[in-house]
């Protein structure tokens, strides 16, 4: 009897239905004017290289370029745009390894990768996790890759839902200048505040 509570109890959570920090925030419906994003959106979760050169552009908005990448999706069986996207970055950066990234890479090239990343595999987010945490030491400031990056860690935390809640509204309590749109914010909170109640 105490086990058929539980589980109607489970089935009735707004939780019961969610499926994962990463899986759950598509924010990119607020940019769909973005043409980028649009190409995303129409690319069967495969990175183009129009695309790619998007990504690598100096000075393109970052709240577009992780925009598109969100618009470019996921796949229960895995994808590997995070391998396309390294390759030209490496090349156009000139970067040998990872370290080298990640020893003078910017956060904007890095917090792609890693979300790039968590998205391919996003039952294994350990590297992604680790990127996203060096990505938002650098720009600390920057809303946009402060929440992408909560994103990633909530989804590496995954089996602590008081954890998953608070990755976010740590980024939320601290008040930044944001530079994503309000309707993008909107839709992460939207999900992420389901966990409140696990704290």
């Amino acid at each position: 009897m105490r086990t058929l509570l539980i589980a109607t109890l489970l089935l009735l959570s707004p939780l019961a239905w969610a499926d994962s920090p990463l899986t759950s925030t598509p924010f990119s419906r607020a940019y769909q004017d973005v043409k980028w994003v649009q190409m995303a959106s129409e690319g069967d979760e495969v990175l183009s290289p129009q695309l790619v050169k998007f990504l690598l552009k100096k000075g393109a908005p970052i709240d577009q370029k992780l925009a598109a990448i969100n618009a470019l999706g996921w796949d229960f069986n895995g994808t590997d745009n995070h391998a396309t996207f390294w390759a030209a970055l490496s090349k156009k950066r000139r970067y040998a390894s990872y370290d080298e990234l990640v020893y003078k890479g910017s956060a904007e090239d890095i917090i792609c990768l890693a979300y790039m990343m968590a998205l391919d595999n996003y039952f294994e987010v350990g590297q992604a996790a680790r990127l996203a945490k060096i990505a938002m030491e650098r720009a600390p400031n920057t809303y946009s890759i402060q929440l992408v990056g909560a994103l990633i860690l909530a989804q590496h935390d995954f089996d602590d839902w008081c954890k998953v809640f608070q990755h976010v509204d740590d980024v939320r309590q601290r008040n930044l200048p944001k530079d994503m749109r309000e309707e993008a914010v909107v839709i992460i909170f939207e999900y992420m505040d389901l966990y409140r109640d696990s704290c």
